[in-house]
């Protein structure tokens, strides 16, 4: 959980996909430790939970969004929720070419951890706070071998 930088509310930056490992402040101590495999799938399965329950209509606050010629969707990653649905990854011969392009902007204000931790951190290194799940190279932890991770 973070605070967005413009906006001040408290949001929740995982992806599902890529999320290599989660970083917990040690309570009533100093320094940070790893969540552990187990902890991981829990918060993992929790959160595709959430994401796919966002859609249903006891849910009620997903929206799905269909493409047409020409659109051009803005979404601020620090703040929304966001996957293809699953229908994105059927060979073209199922669902027709899809072509998408995506461009990234640059914040005006960065986003700063709280609590001490490093602006950036060298992904492809070994973990700087021990023992726990800790997947380098912006591959990501795969909680869960039943779903096809496509990134």
């Amino acid at each position: 959980v973070h605070t967005h930088p413009i906006s001040e509310r408290k949001c929740v930056y995982l992806h599902l996909g890529m999320t290599g490992a989660i970083i917990e402040k040690v309570k009533d101590g100093e320094g940070f430790r790893l969540l552990d495999e187990k902890e991981m799938k829990q918060i993992f399965n929790e959160y595709n939970d959430l994401m796919n329950n966002g859609l249903t209509k006891e849910g009620n606050y997903g929206i799905e969004y269909e493409y047409e010629d020409g659109d051009c969707i803005f979404i601020d990653n620090w703040a929304v929720a966001h996957r293809a649905s699953p229908e994105a990854h059927l060979p073209p011969s199922e669902q027709g070419l899809r072509i998408m392009h995506r461009t990234t902007t640059q914040s005006p204000i960065a986003l700063m951890p709280p609590f001490g931790l490093p602006q950036f951190m060298d992904i492809y290194s070994p973990s700087p706070f021990g023992p726990g799940v800790w997947i380098g190279g912006g591959i990501g932890f795969r909680w869960d071998d039943s779903i096809h991770m496509q990134n």
